[in-house]
This record gives structure tokens, C-alpha cells and sequence, in this order.
């Protein structure tokens, strides 16, 4: 899939301001992007990683992203405090800048 294709899916995803697991679920599964290796890419400290998201590649963002569908599976509600925090909202509008470029 190209990076256009996928851009309007995550734009779609970003402008339905979901907090619900499986929007963001279809979503990386629909893009081809659900990082399975996840735990490759995110430190055990998932906000340091956060911290430098204005600096993240388009990999690691869909790995951030997949780290918090997984969290929420071992933790239920896990995803949802993180959307209010507002981890969802920053890690989806990088990757919209990256894809838009």
C-alpha cells in the first residue's frame, strides 16, 4: 500500500477522535502496519519513548501505537487512559506528518 493510501486511512482513524481499541486495531491491520515485533522498538519506559516522538520514525510510531492495543490487552482500560492523555492523539498526527511528506 502506498503512503497516500495510507494517510487518509490514519487521517480517518485520527479525525473520528476514537478512544476504542479496535478502530485503531482495523486500522494498522487495513494499512499493513500492526507491528508484531513491537517490543523490539519500545523501552521498557514507554514515555521516554513518547518524549521523543517529534523525533520518531514512521516504524517506530506504528510500533508505539501497537504497544498500547497490546498493553490494553493485559490491561484492560489501559488504551483508553493513554488516549486521554493524549498519547494516541500525538503519535497519529506524526504519523500523518511522515506520511505526508
Amino acid at each position: 500500500m502506498d503512503n497516500k493510501a495510507k494517510l487518509e486511512i490514519v487521517k480517518k482513524a485520527y479525525e473520528s477522535k476514537s478512544i476504542r481499541v479496535k478502530t485503531y486495531y482495523s486500522m494498522l491491520e487495513e494499512t499493513g502496519d500492526m507491528q508484531y515485533d513491537y517490543t523490539n522498538f519500545v523501552s521498557d519506559s514507554f514515555e521516554n519513548d513518547f518524549e521523543k516522538i517529534n523525533e520518531t520514525g514512521y516504524h517506530k510510531c506504528c510500533c508505539l501505537l501497537t504497544y498500547m492495543l497490546r498493553e490494553d490487552y493485559f490491561t484492560n482500560g489501559a488504551f483508553e487512559k493513554r488516549a486521554e492523555k493524549g498519547y494516541v492523539k500525538k503519535v497519529l498526527e506524526r504519523m500523518i506528518e511522515l506520511l505526508s511528506l
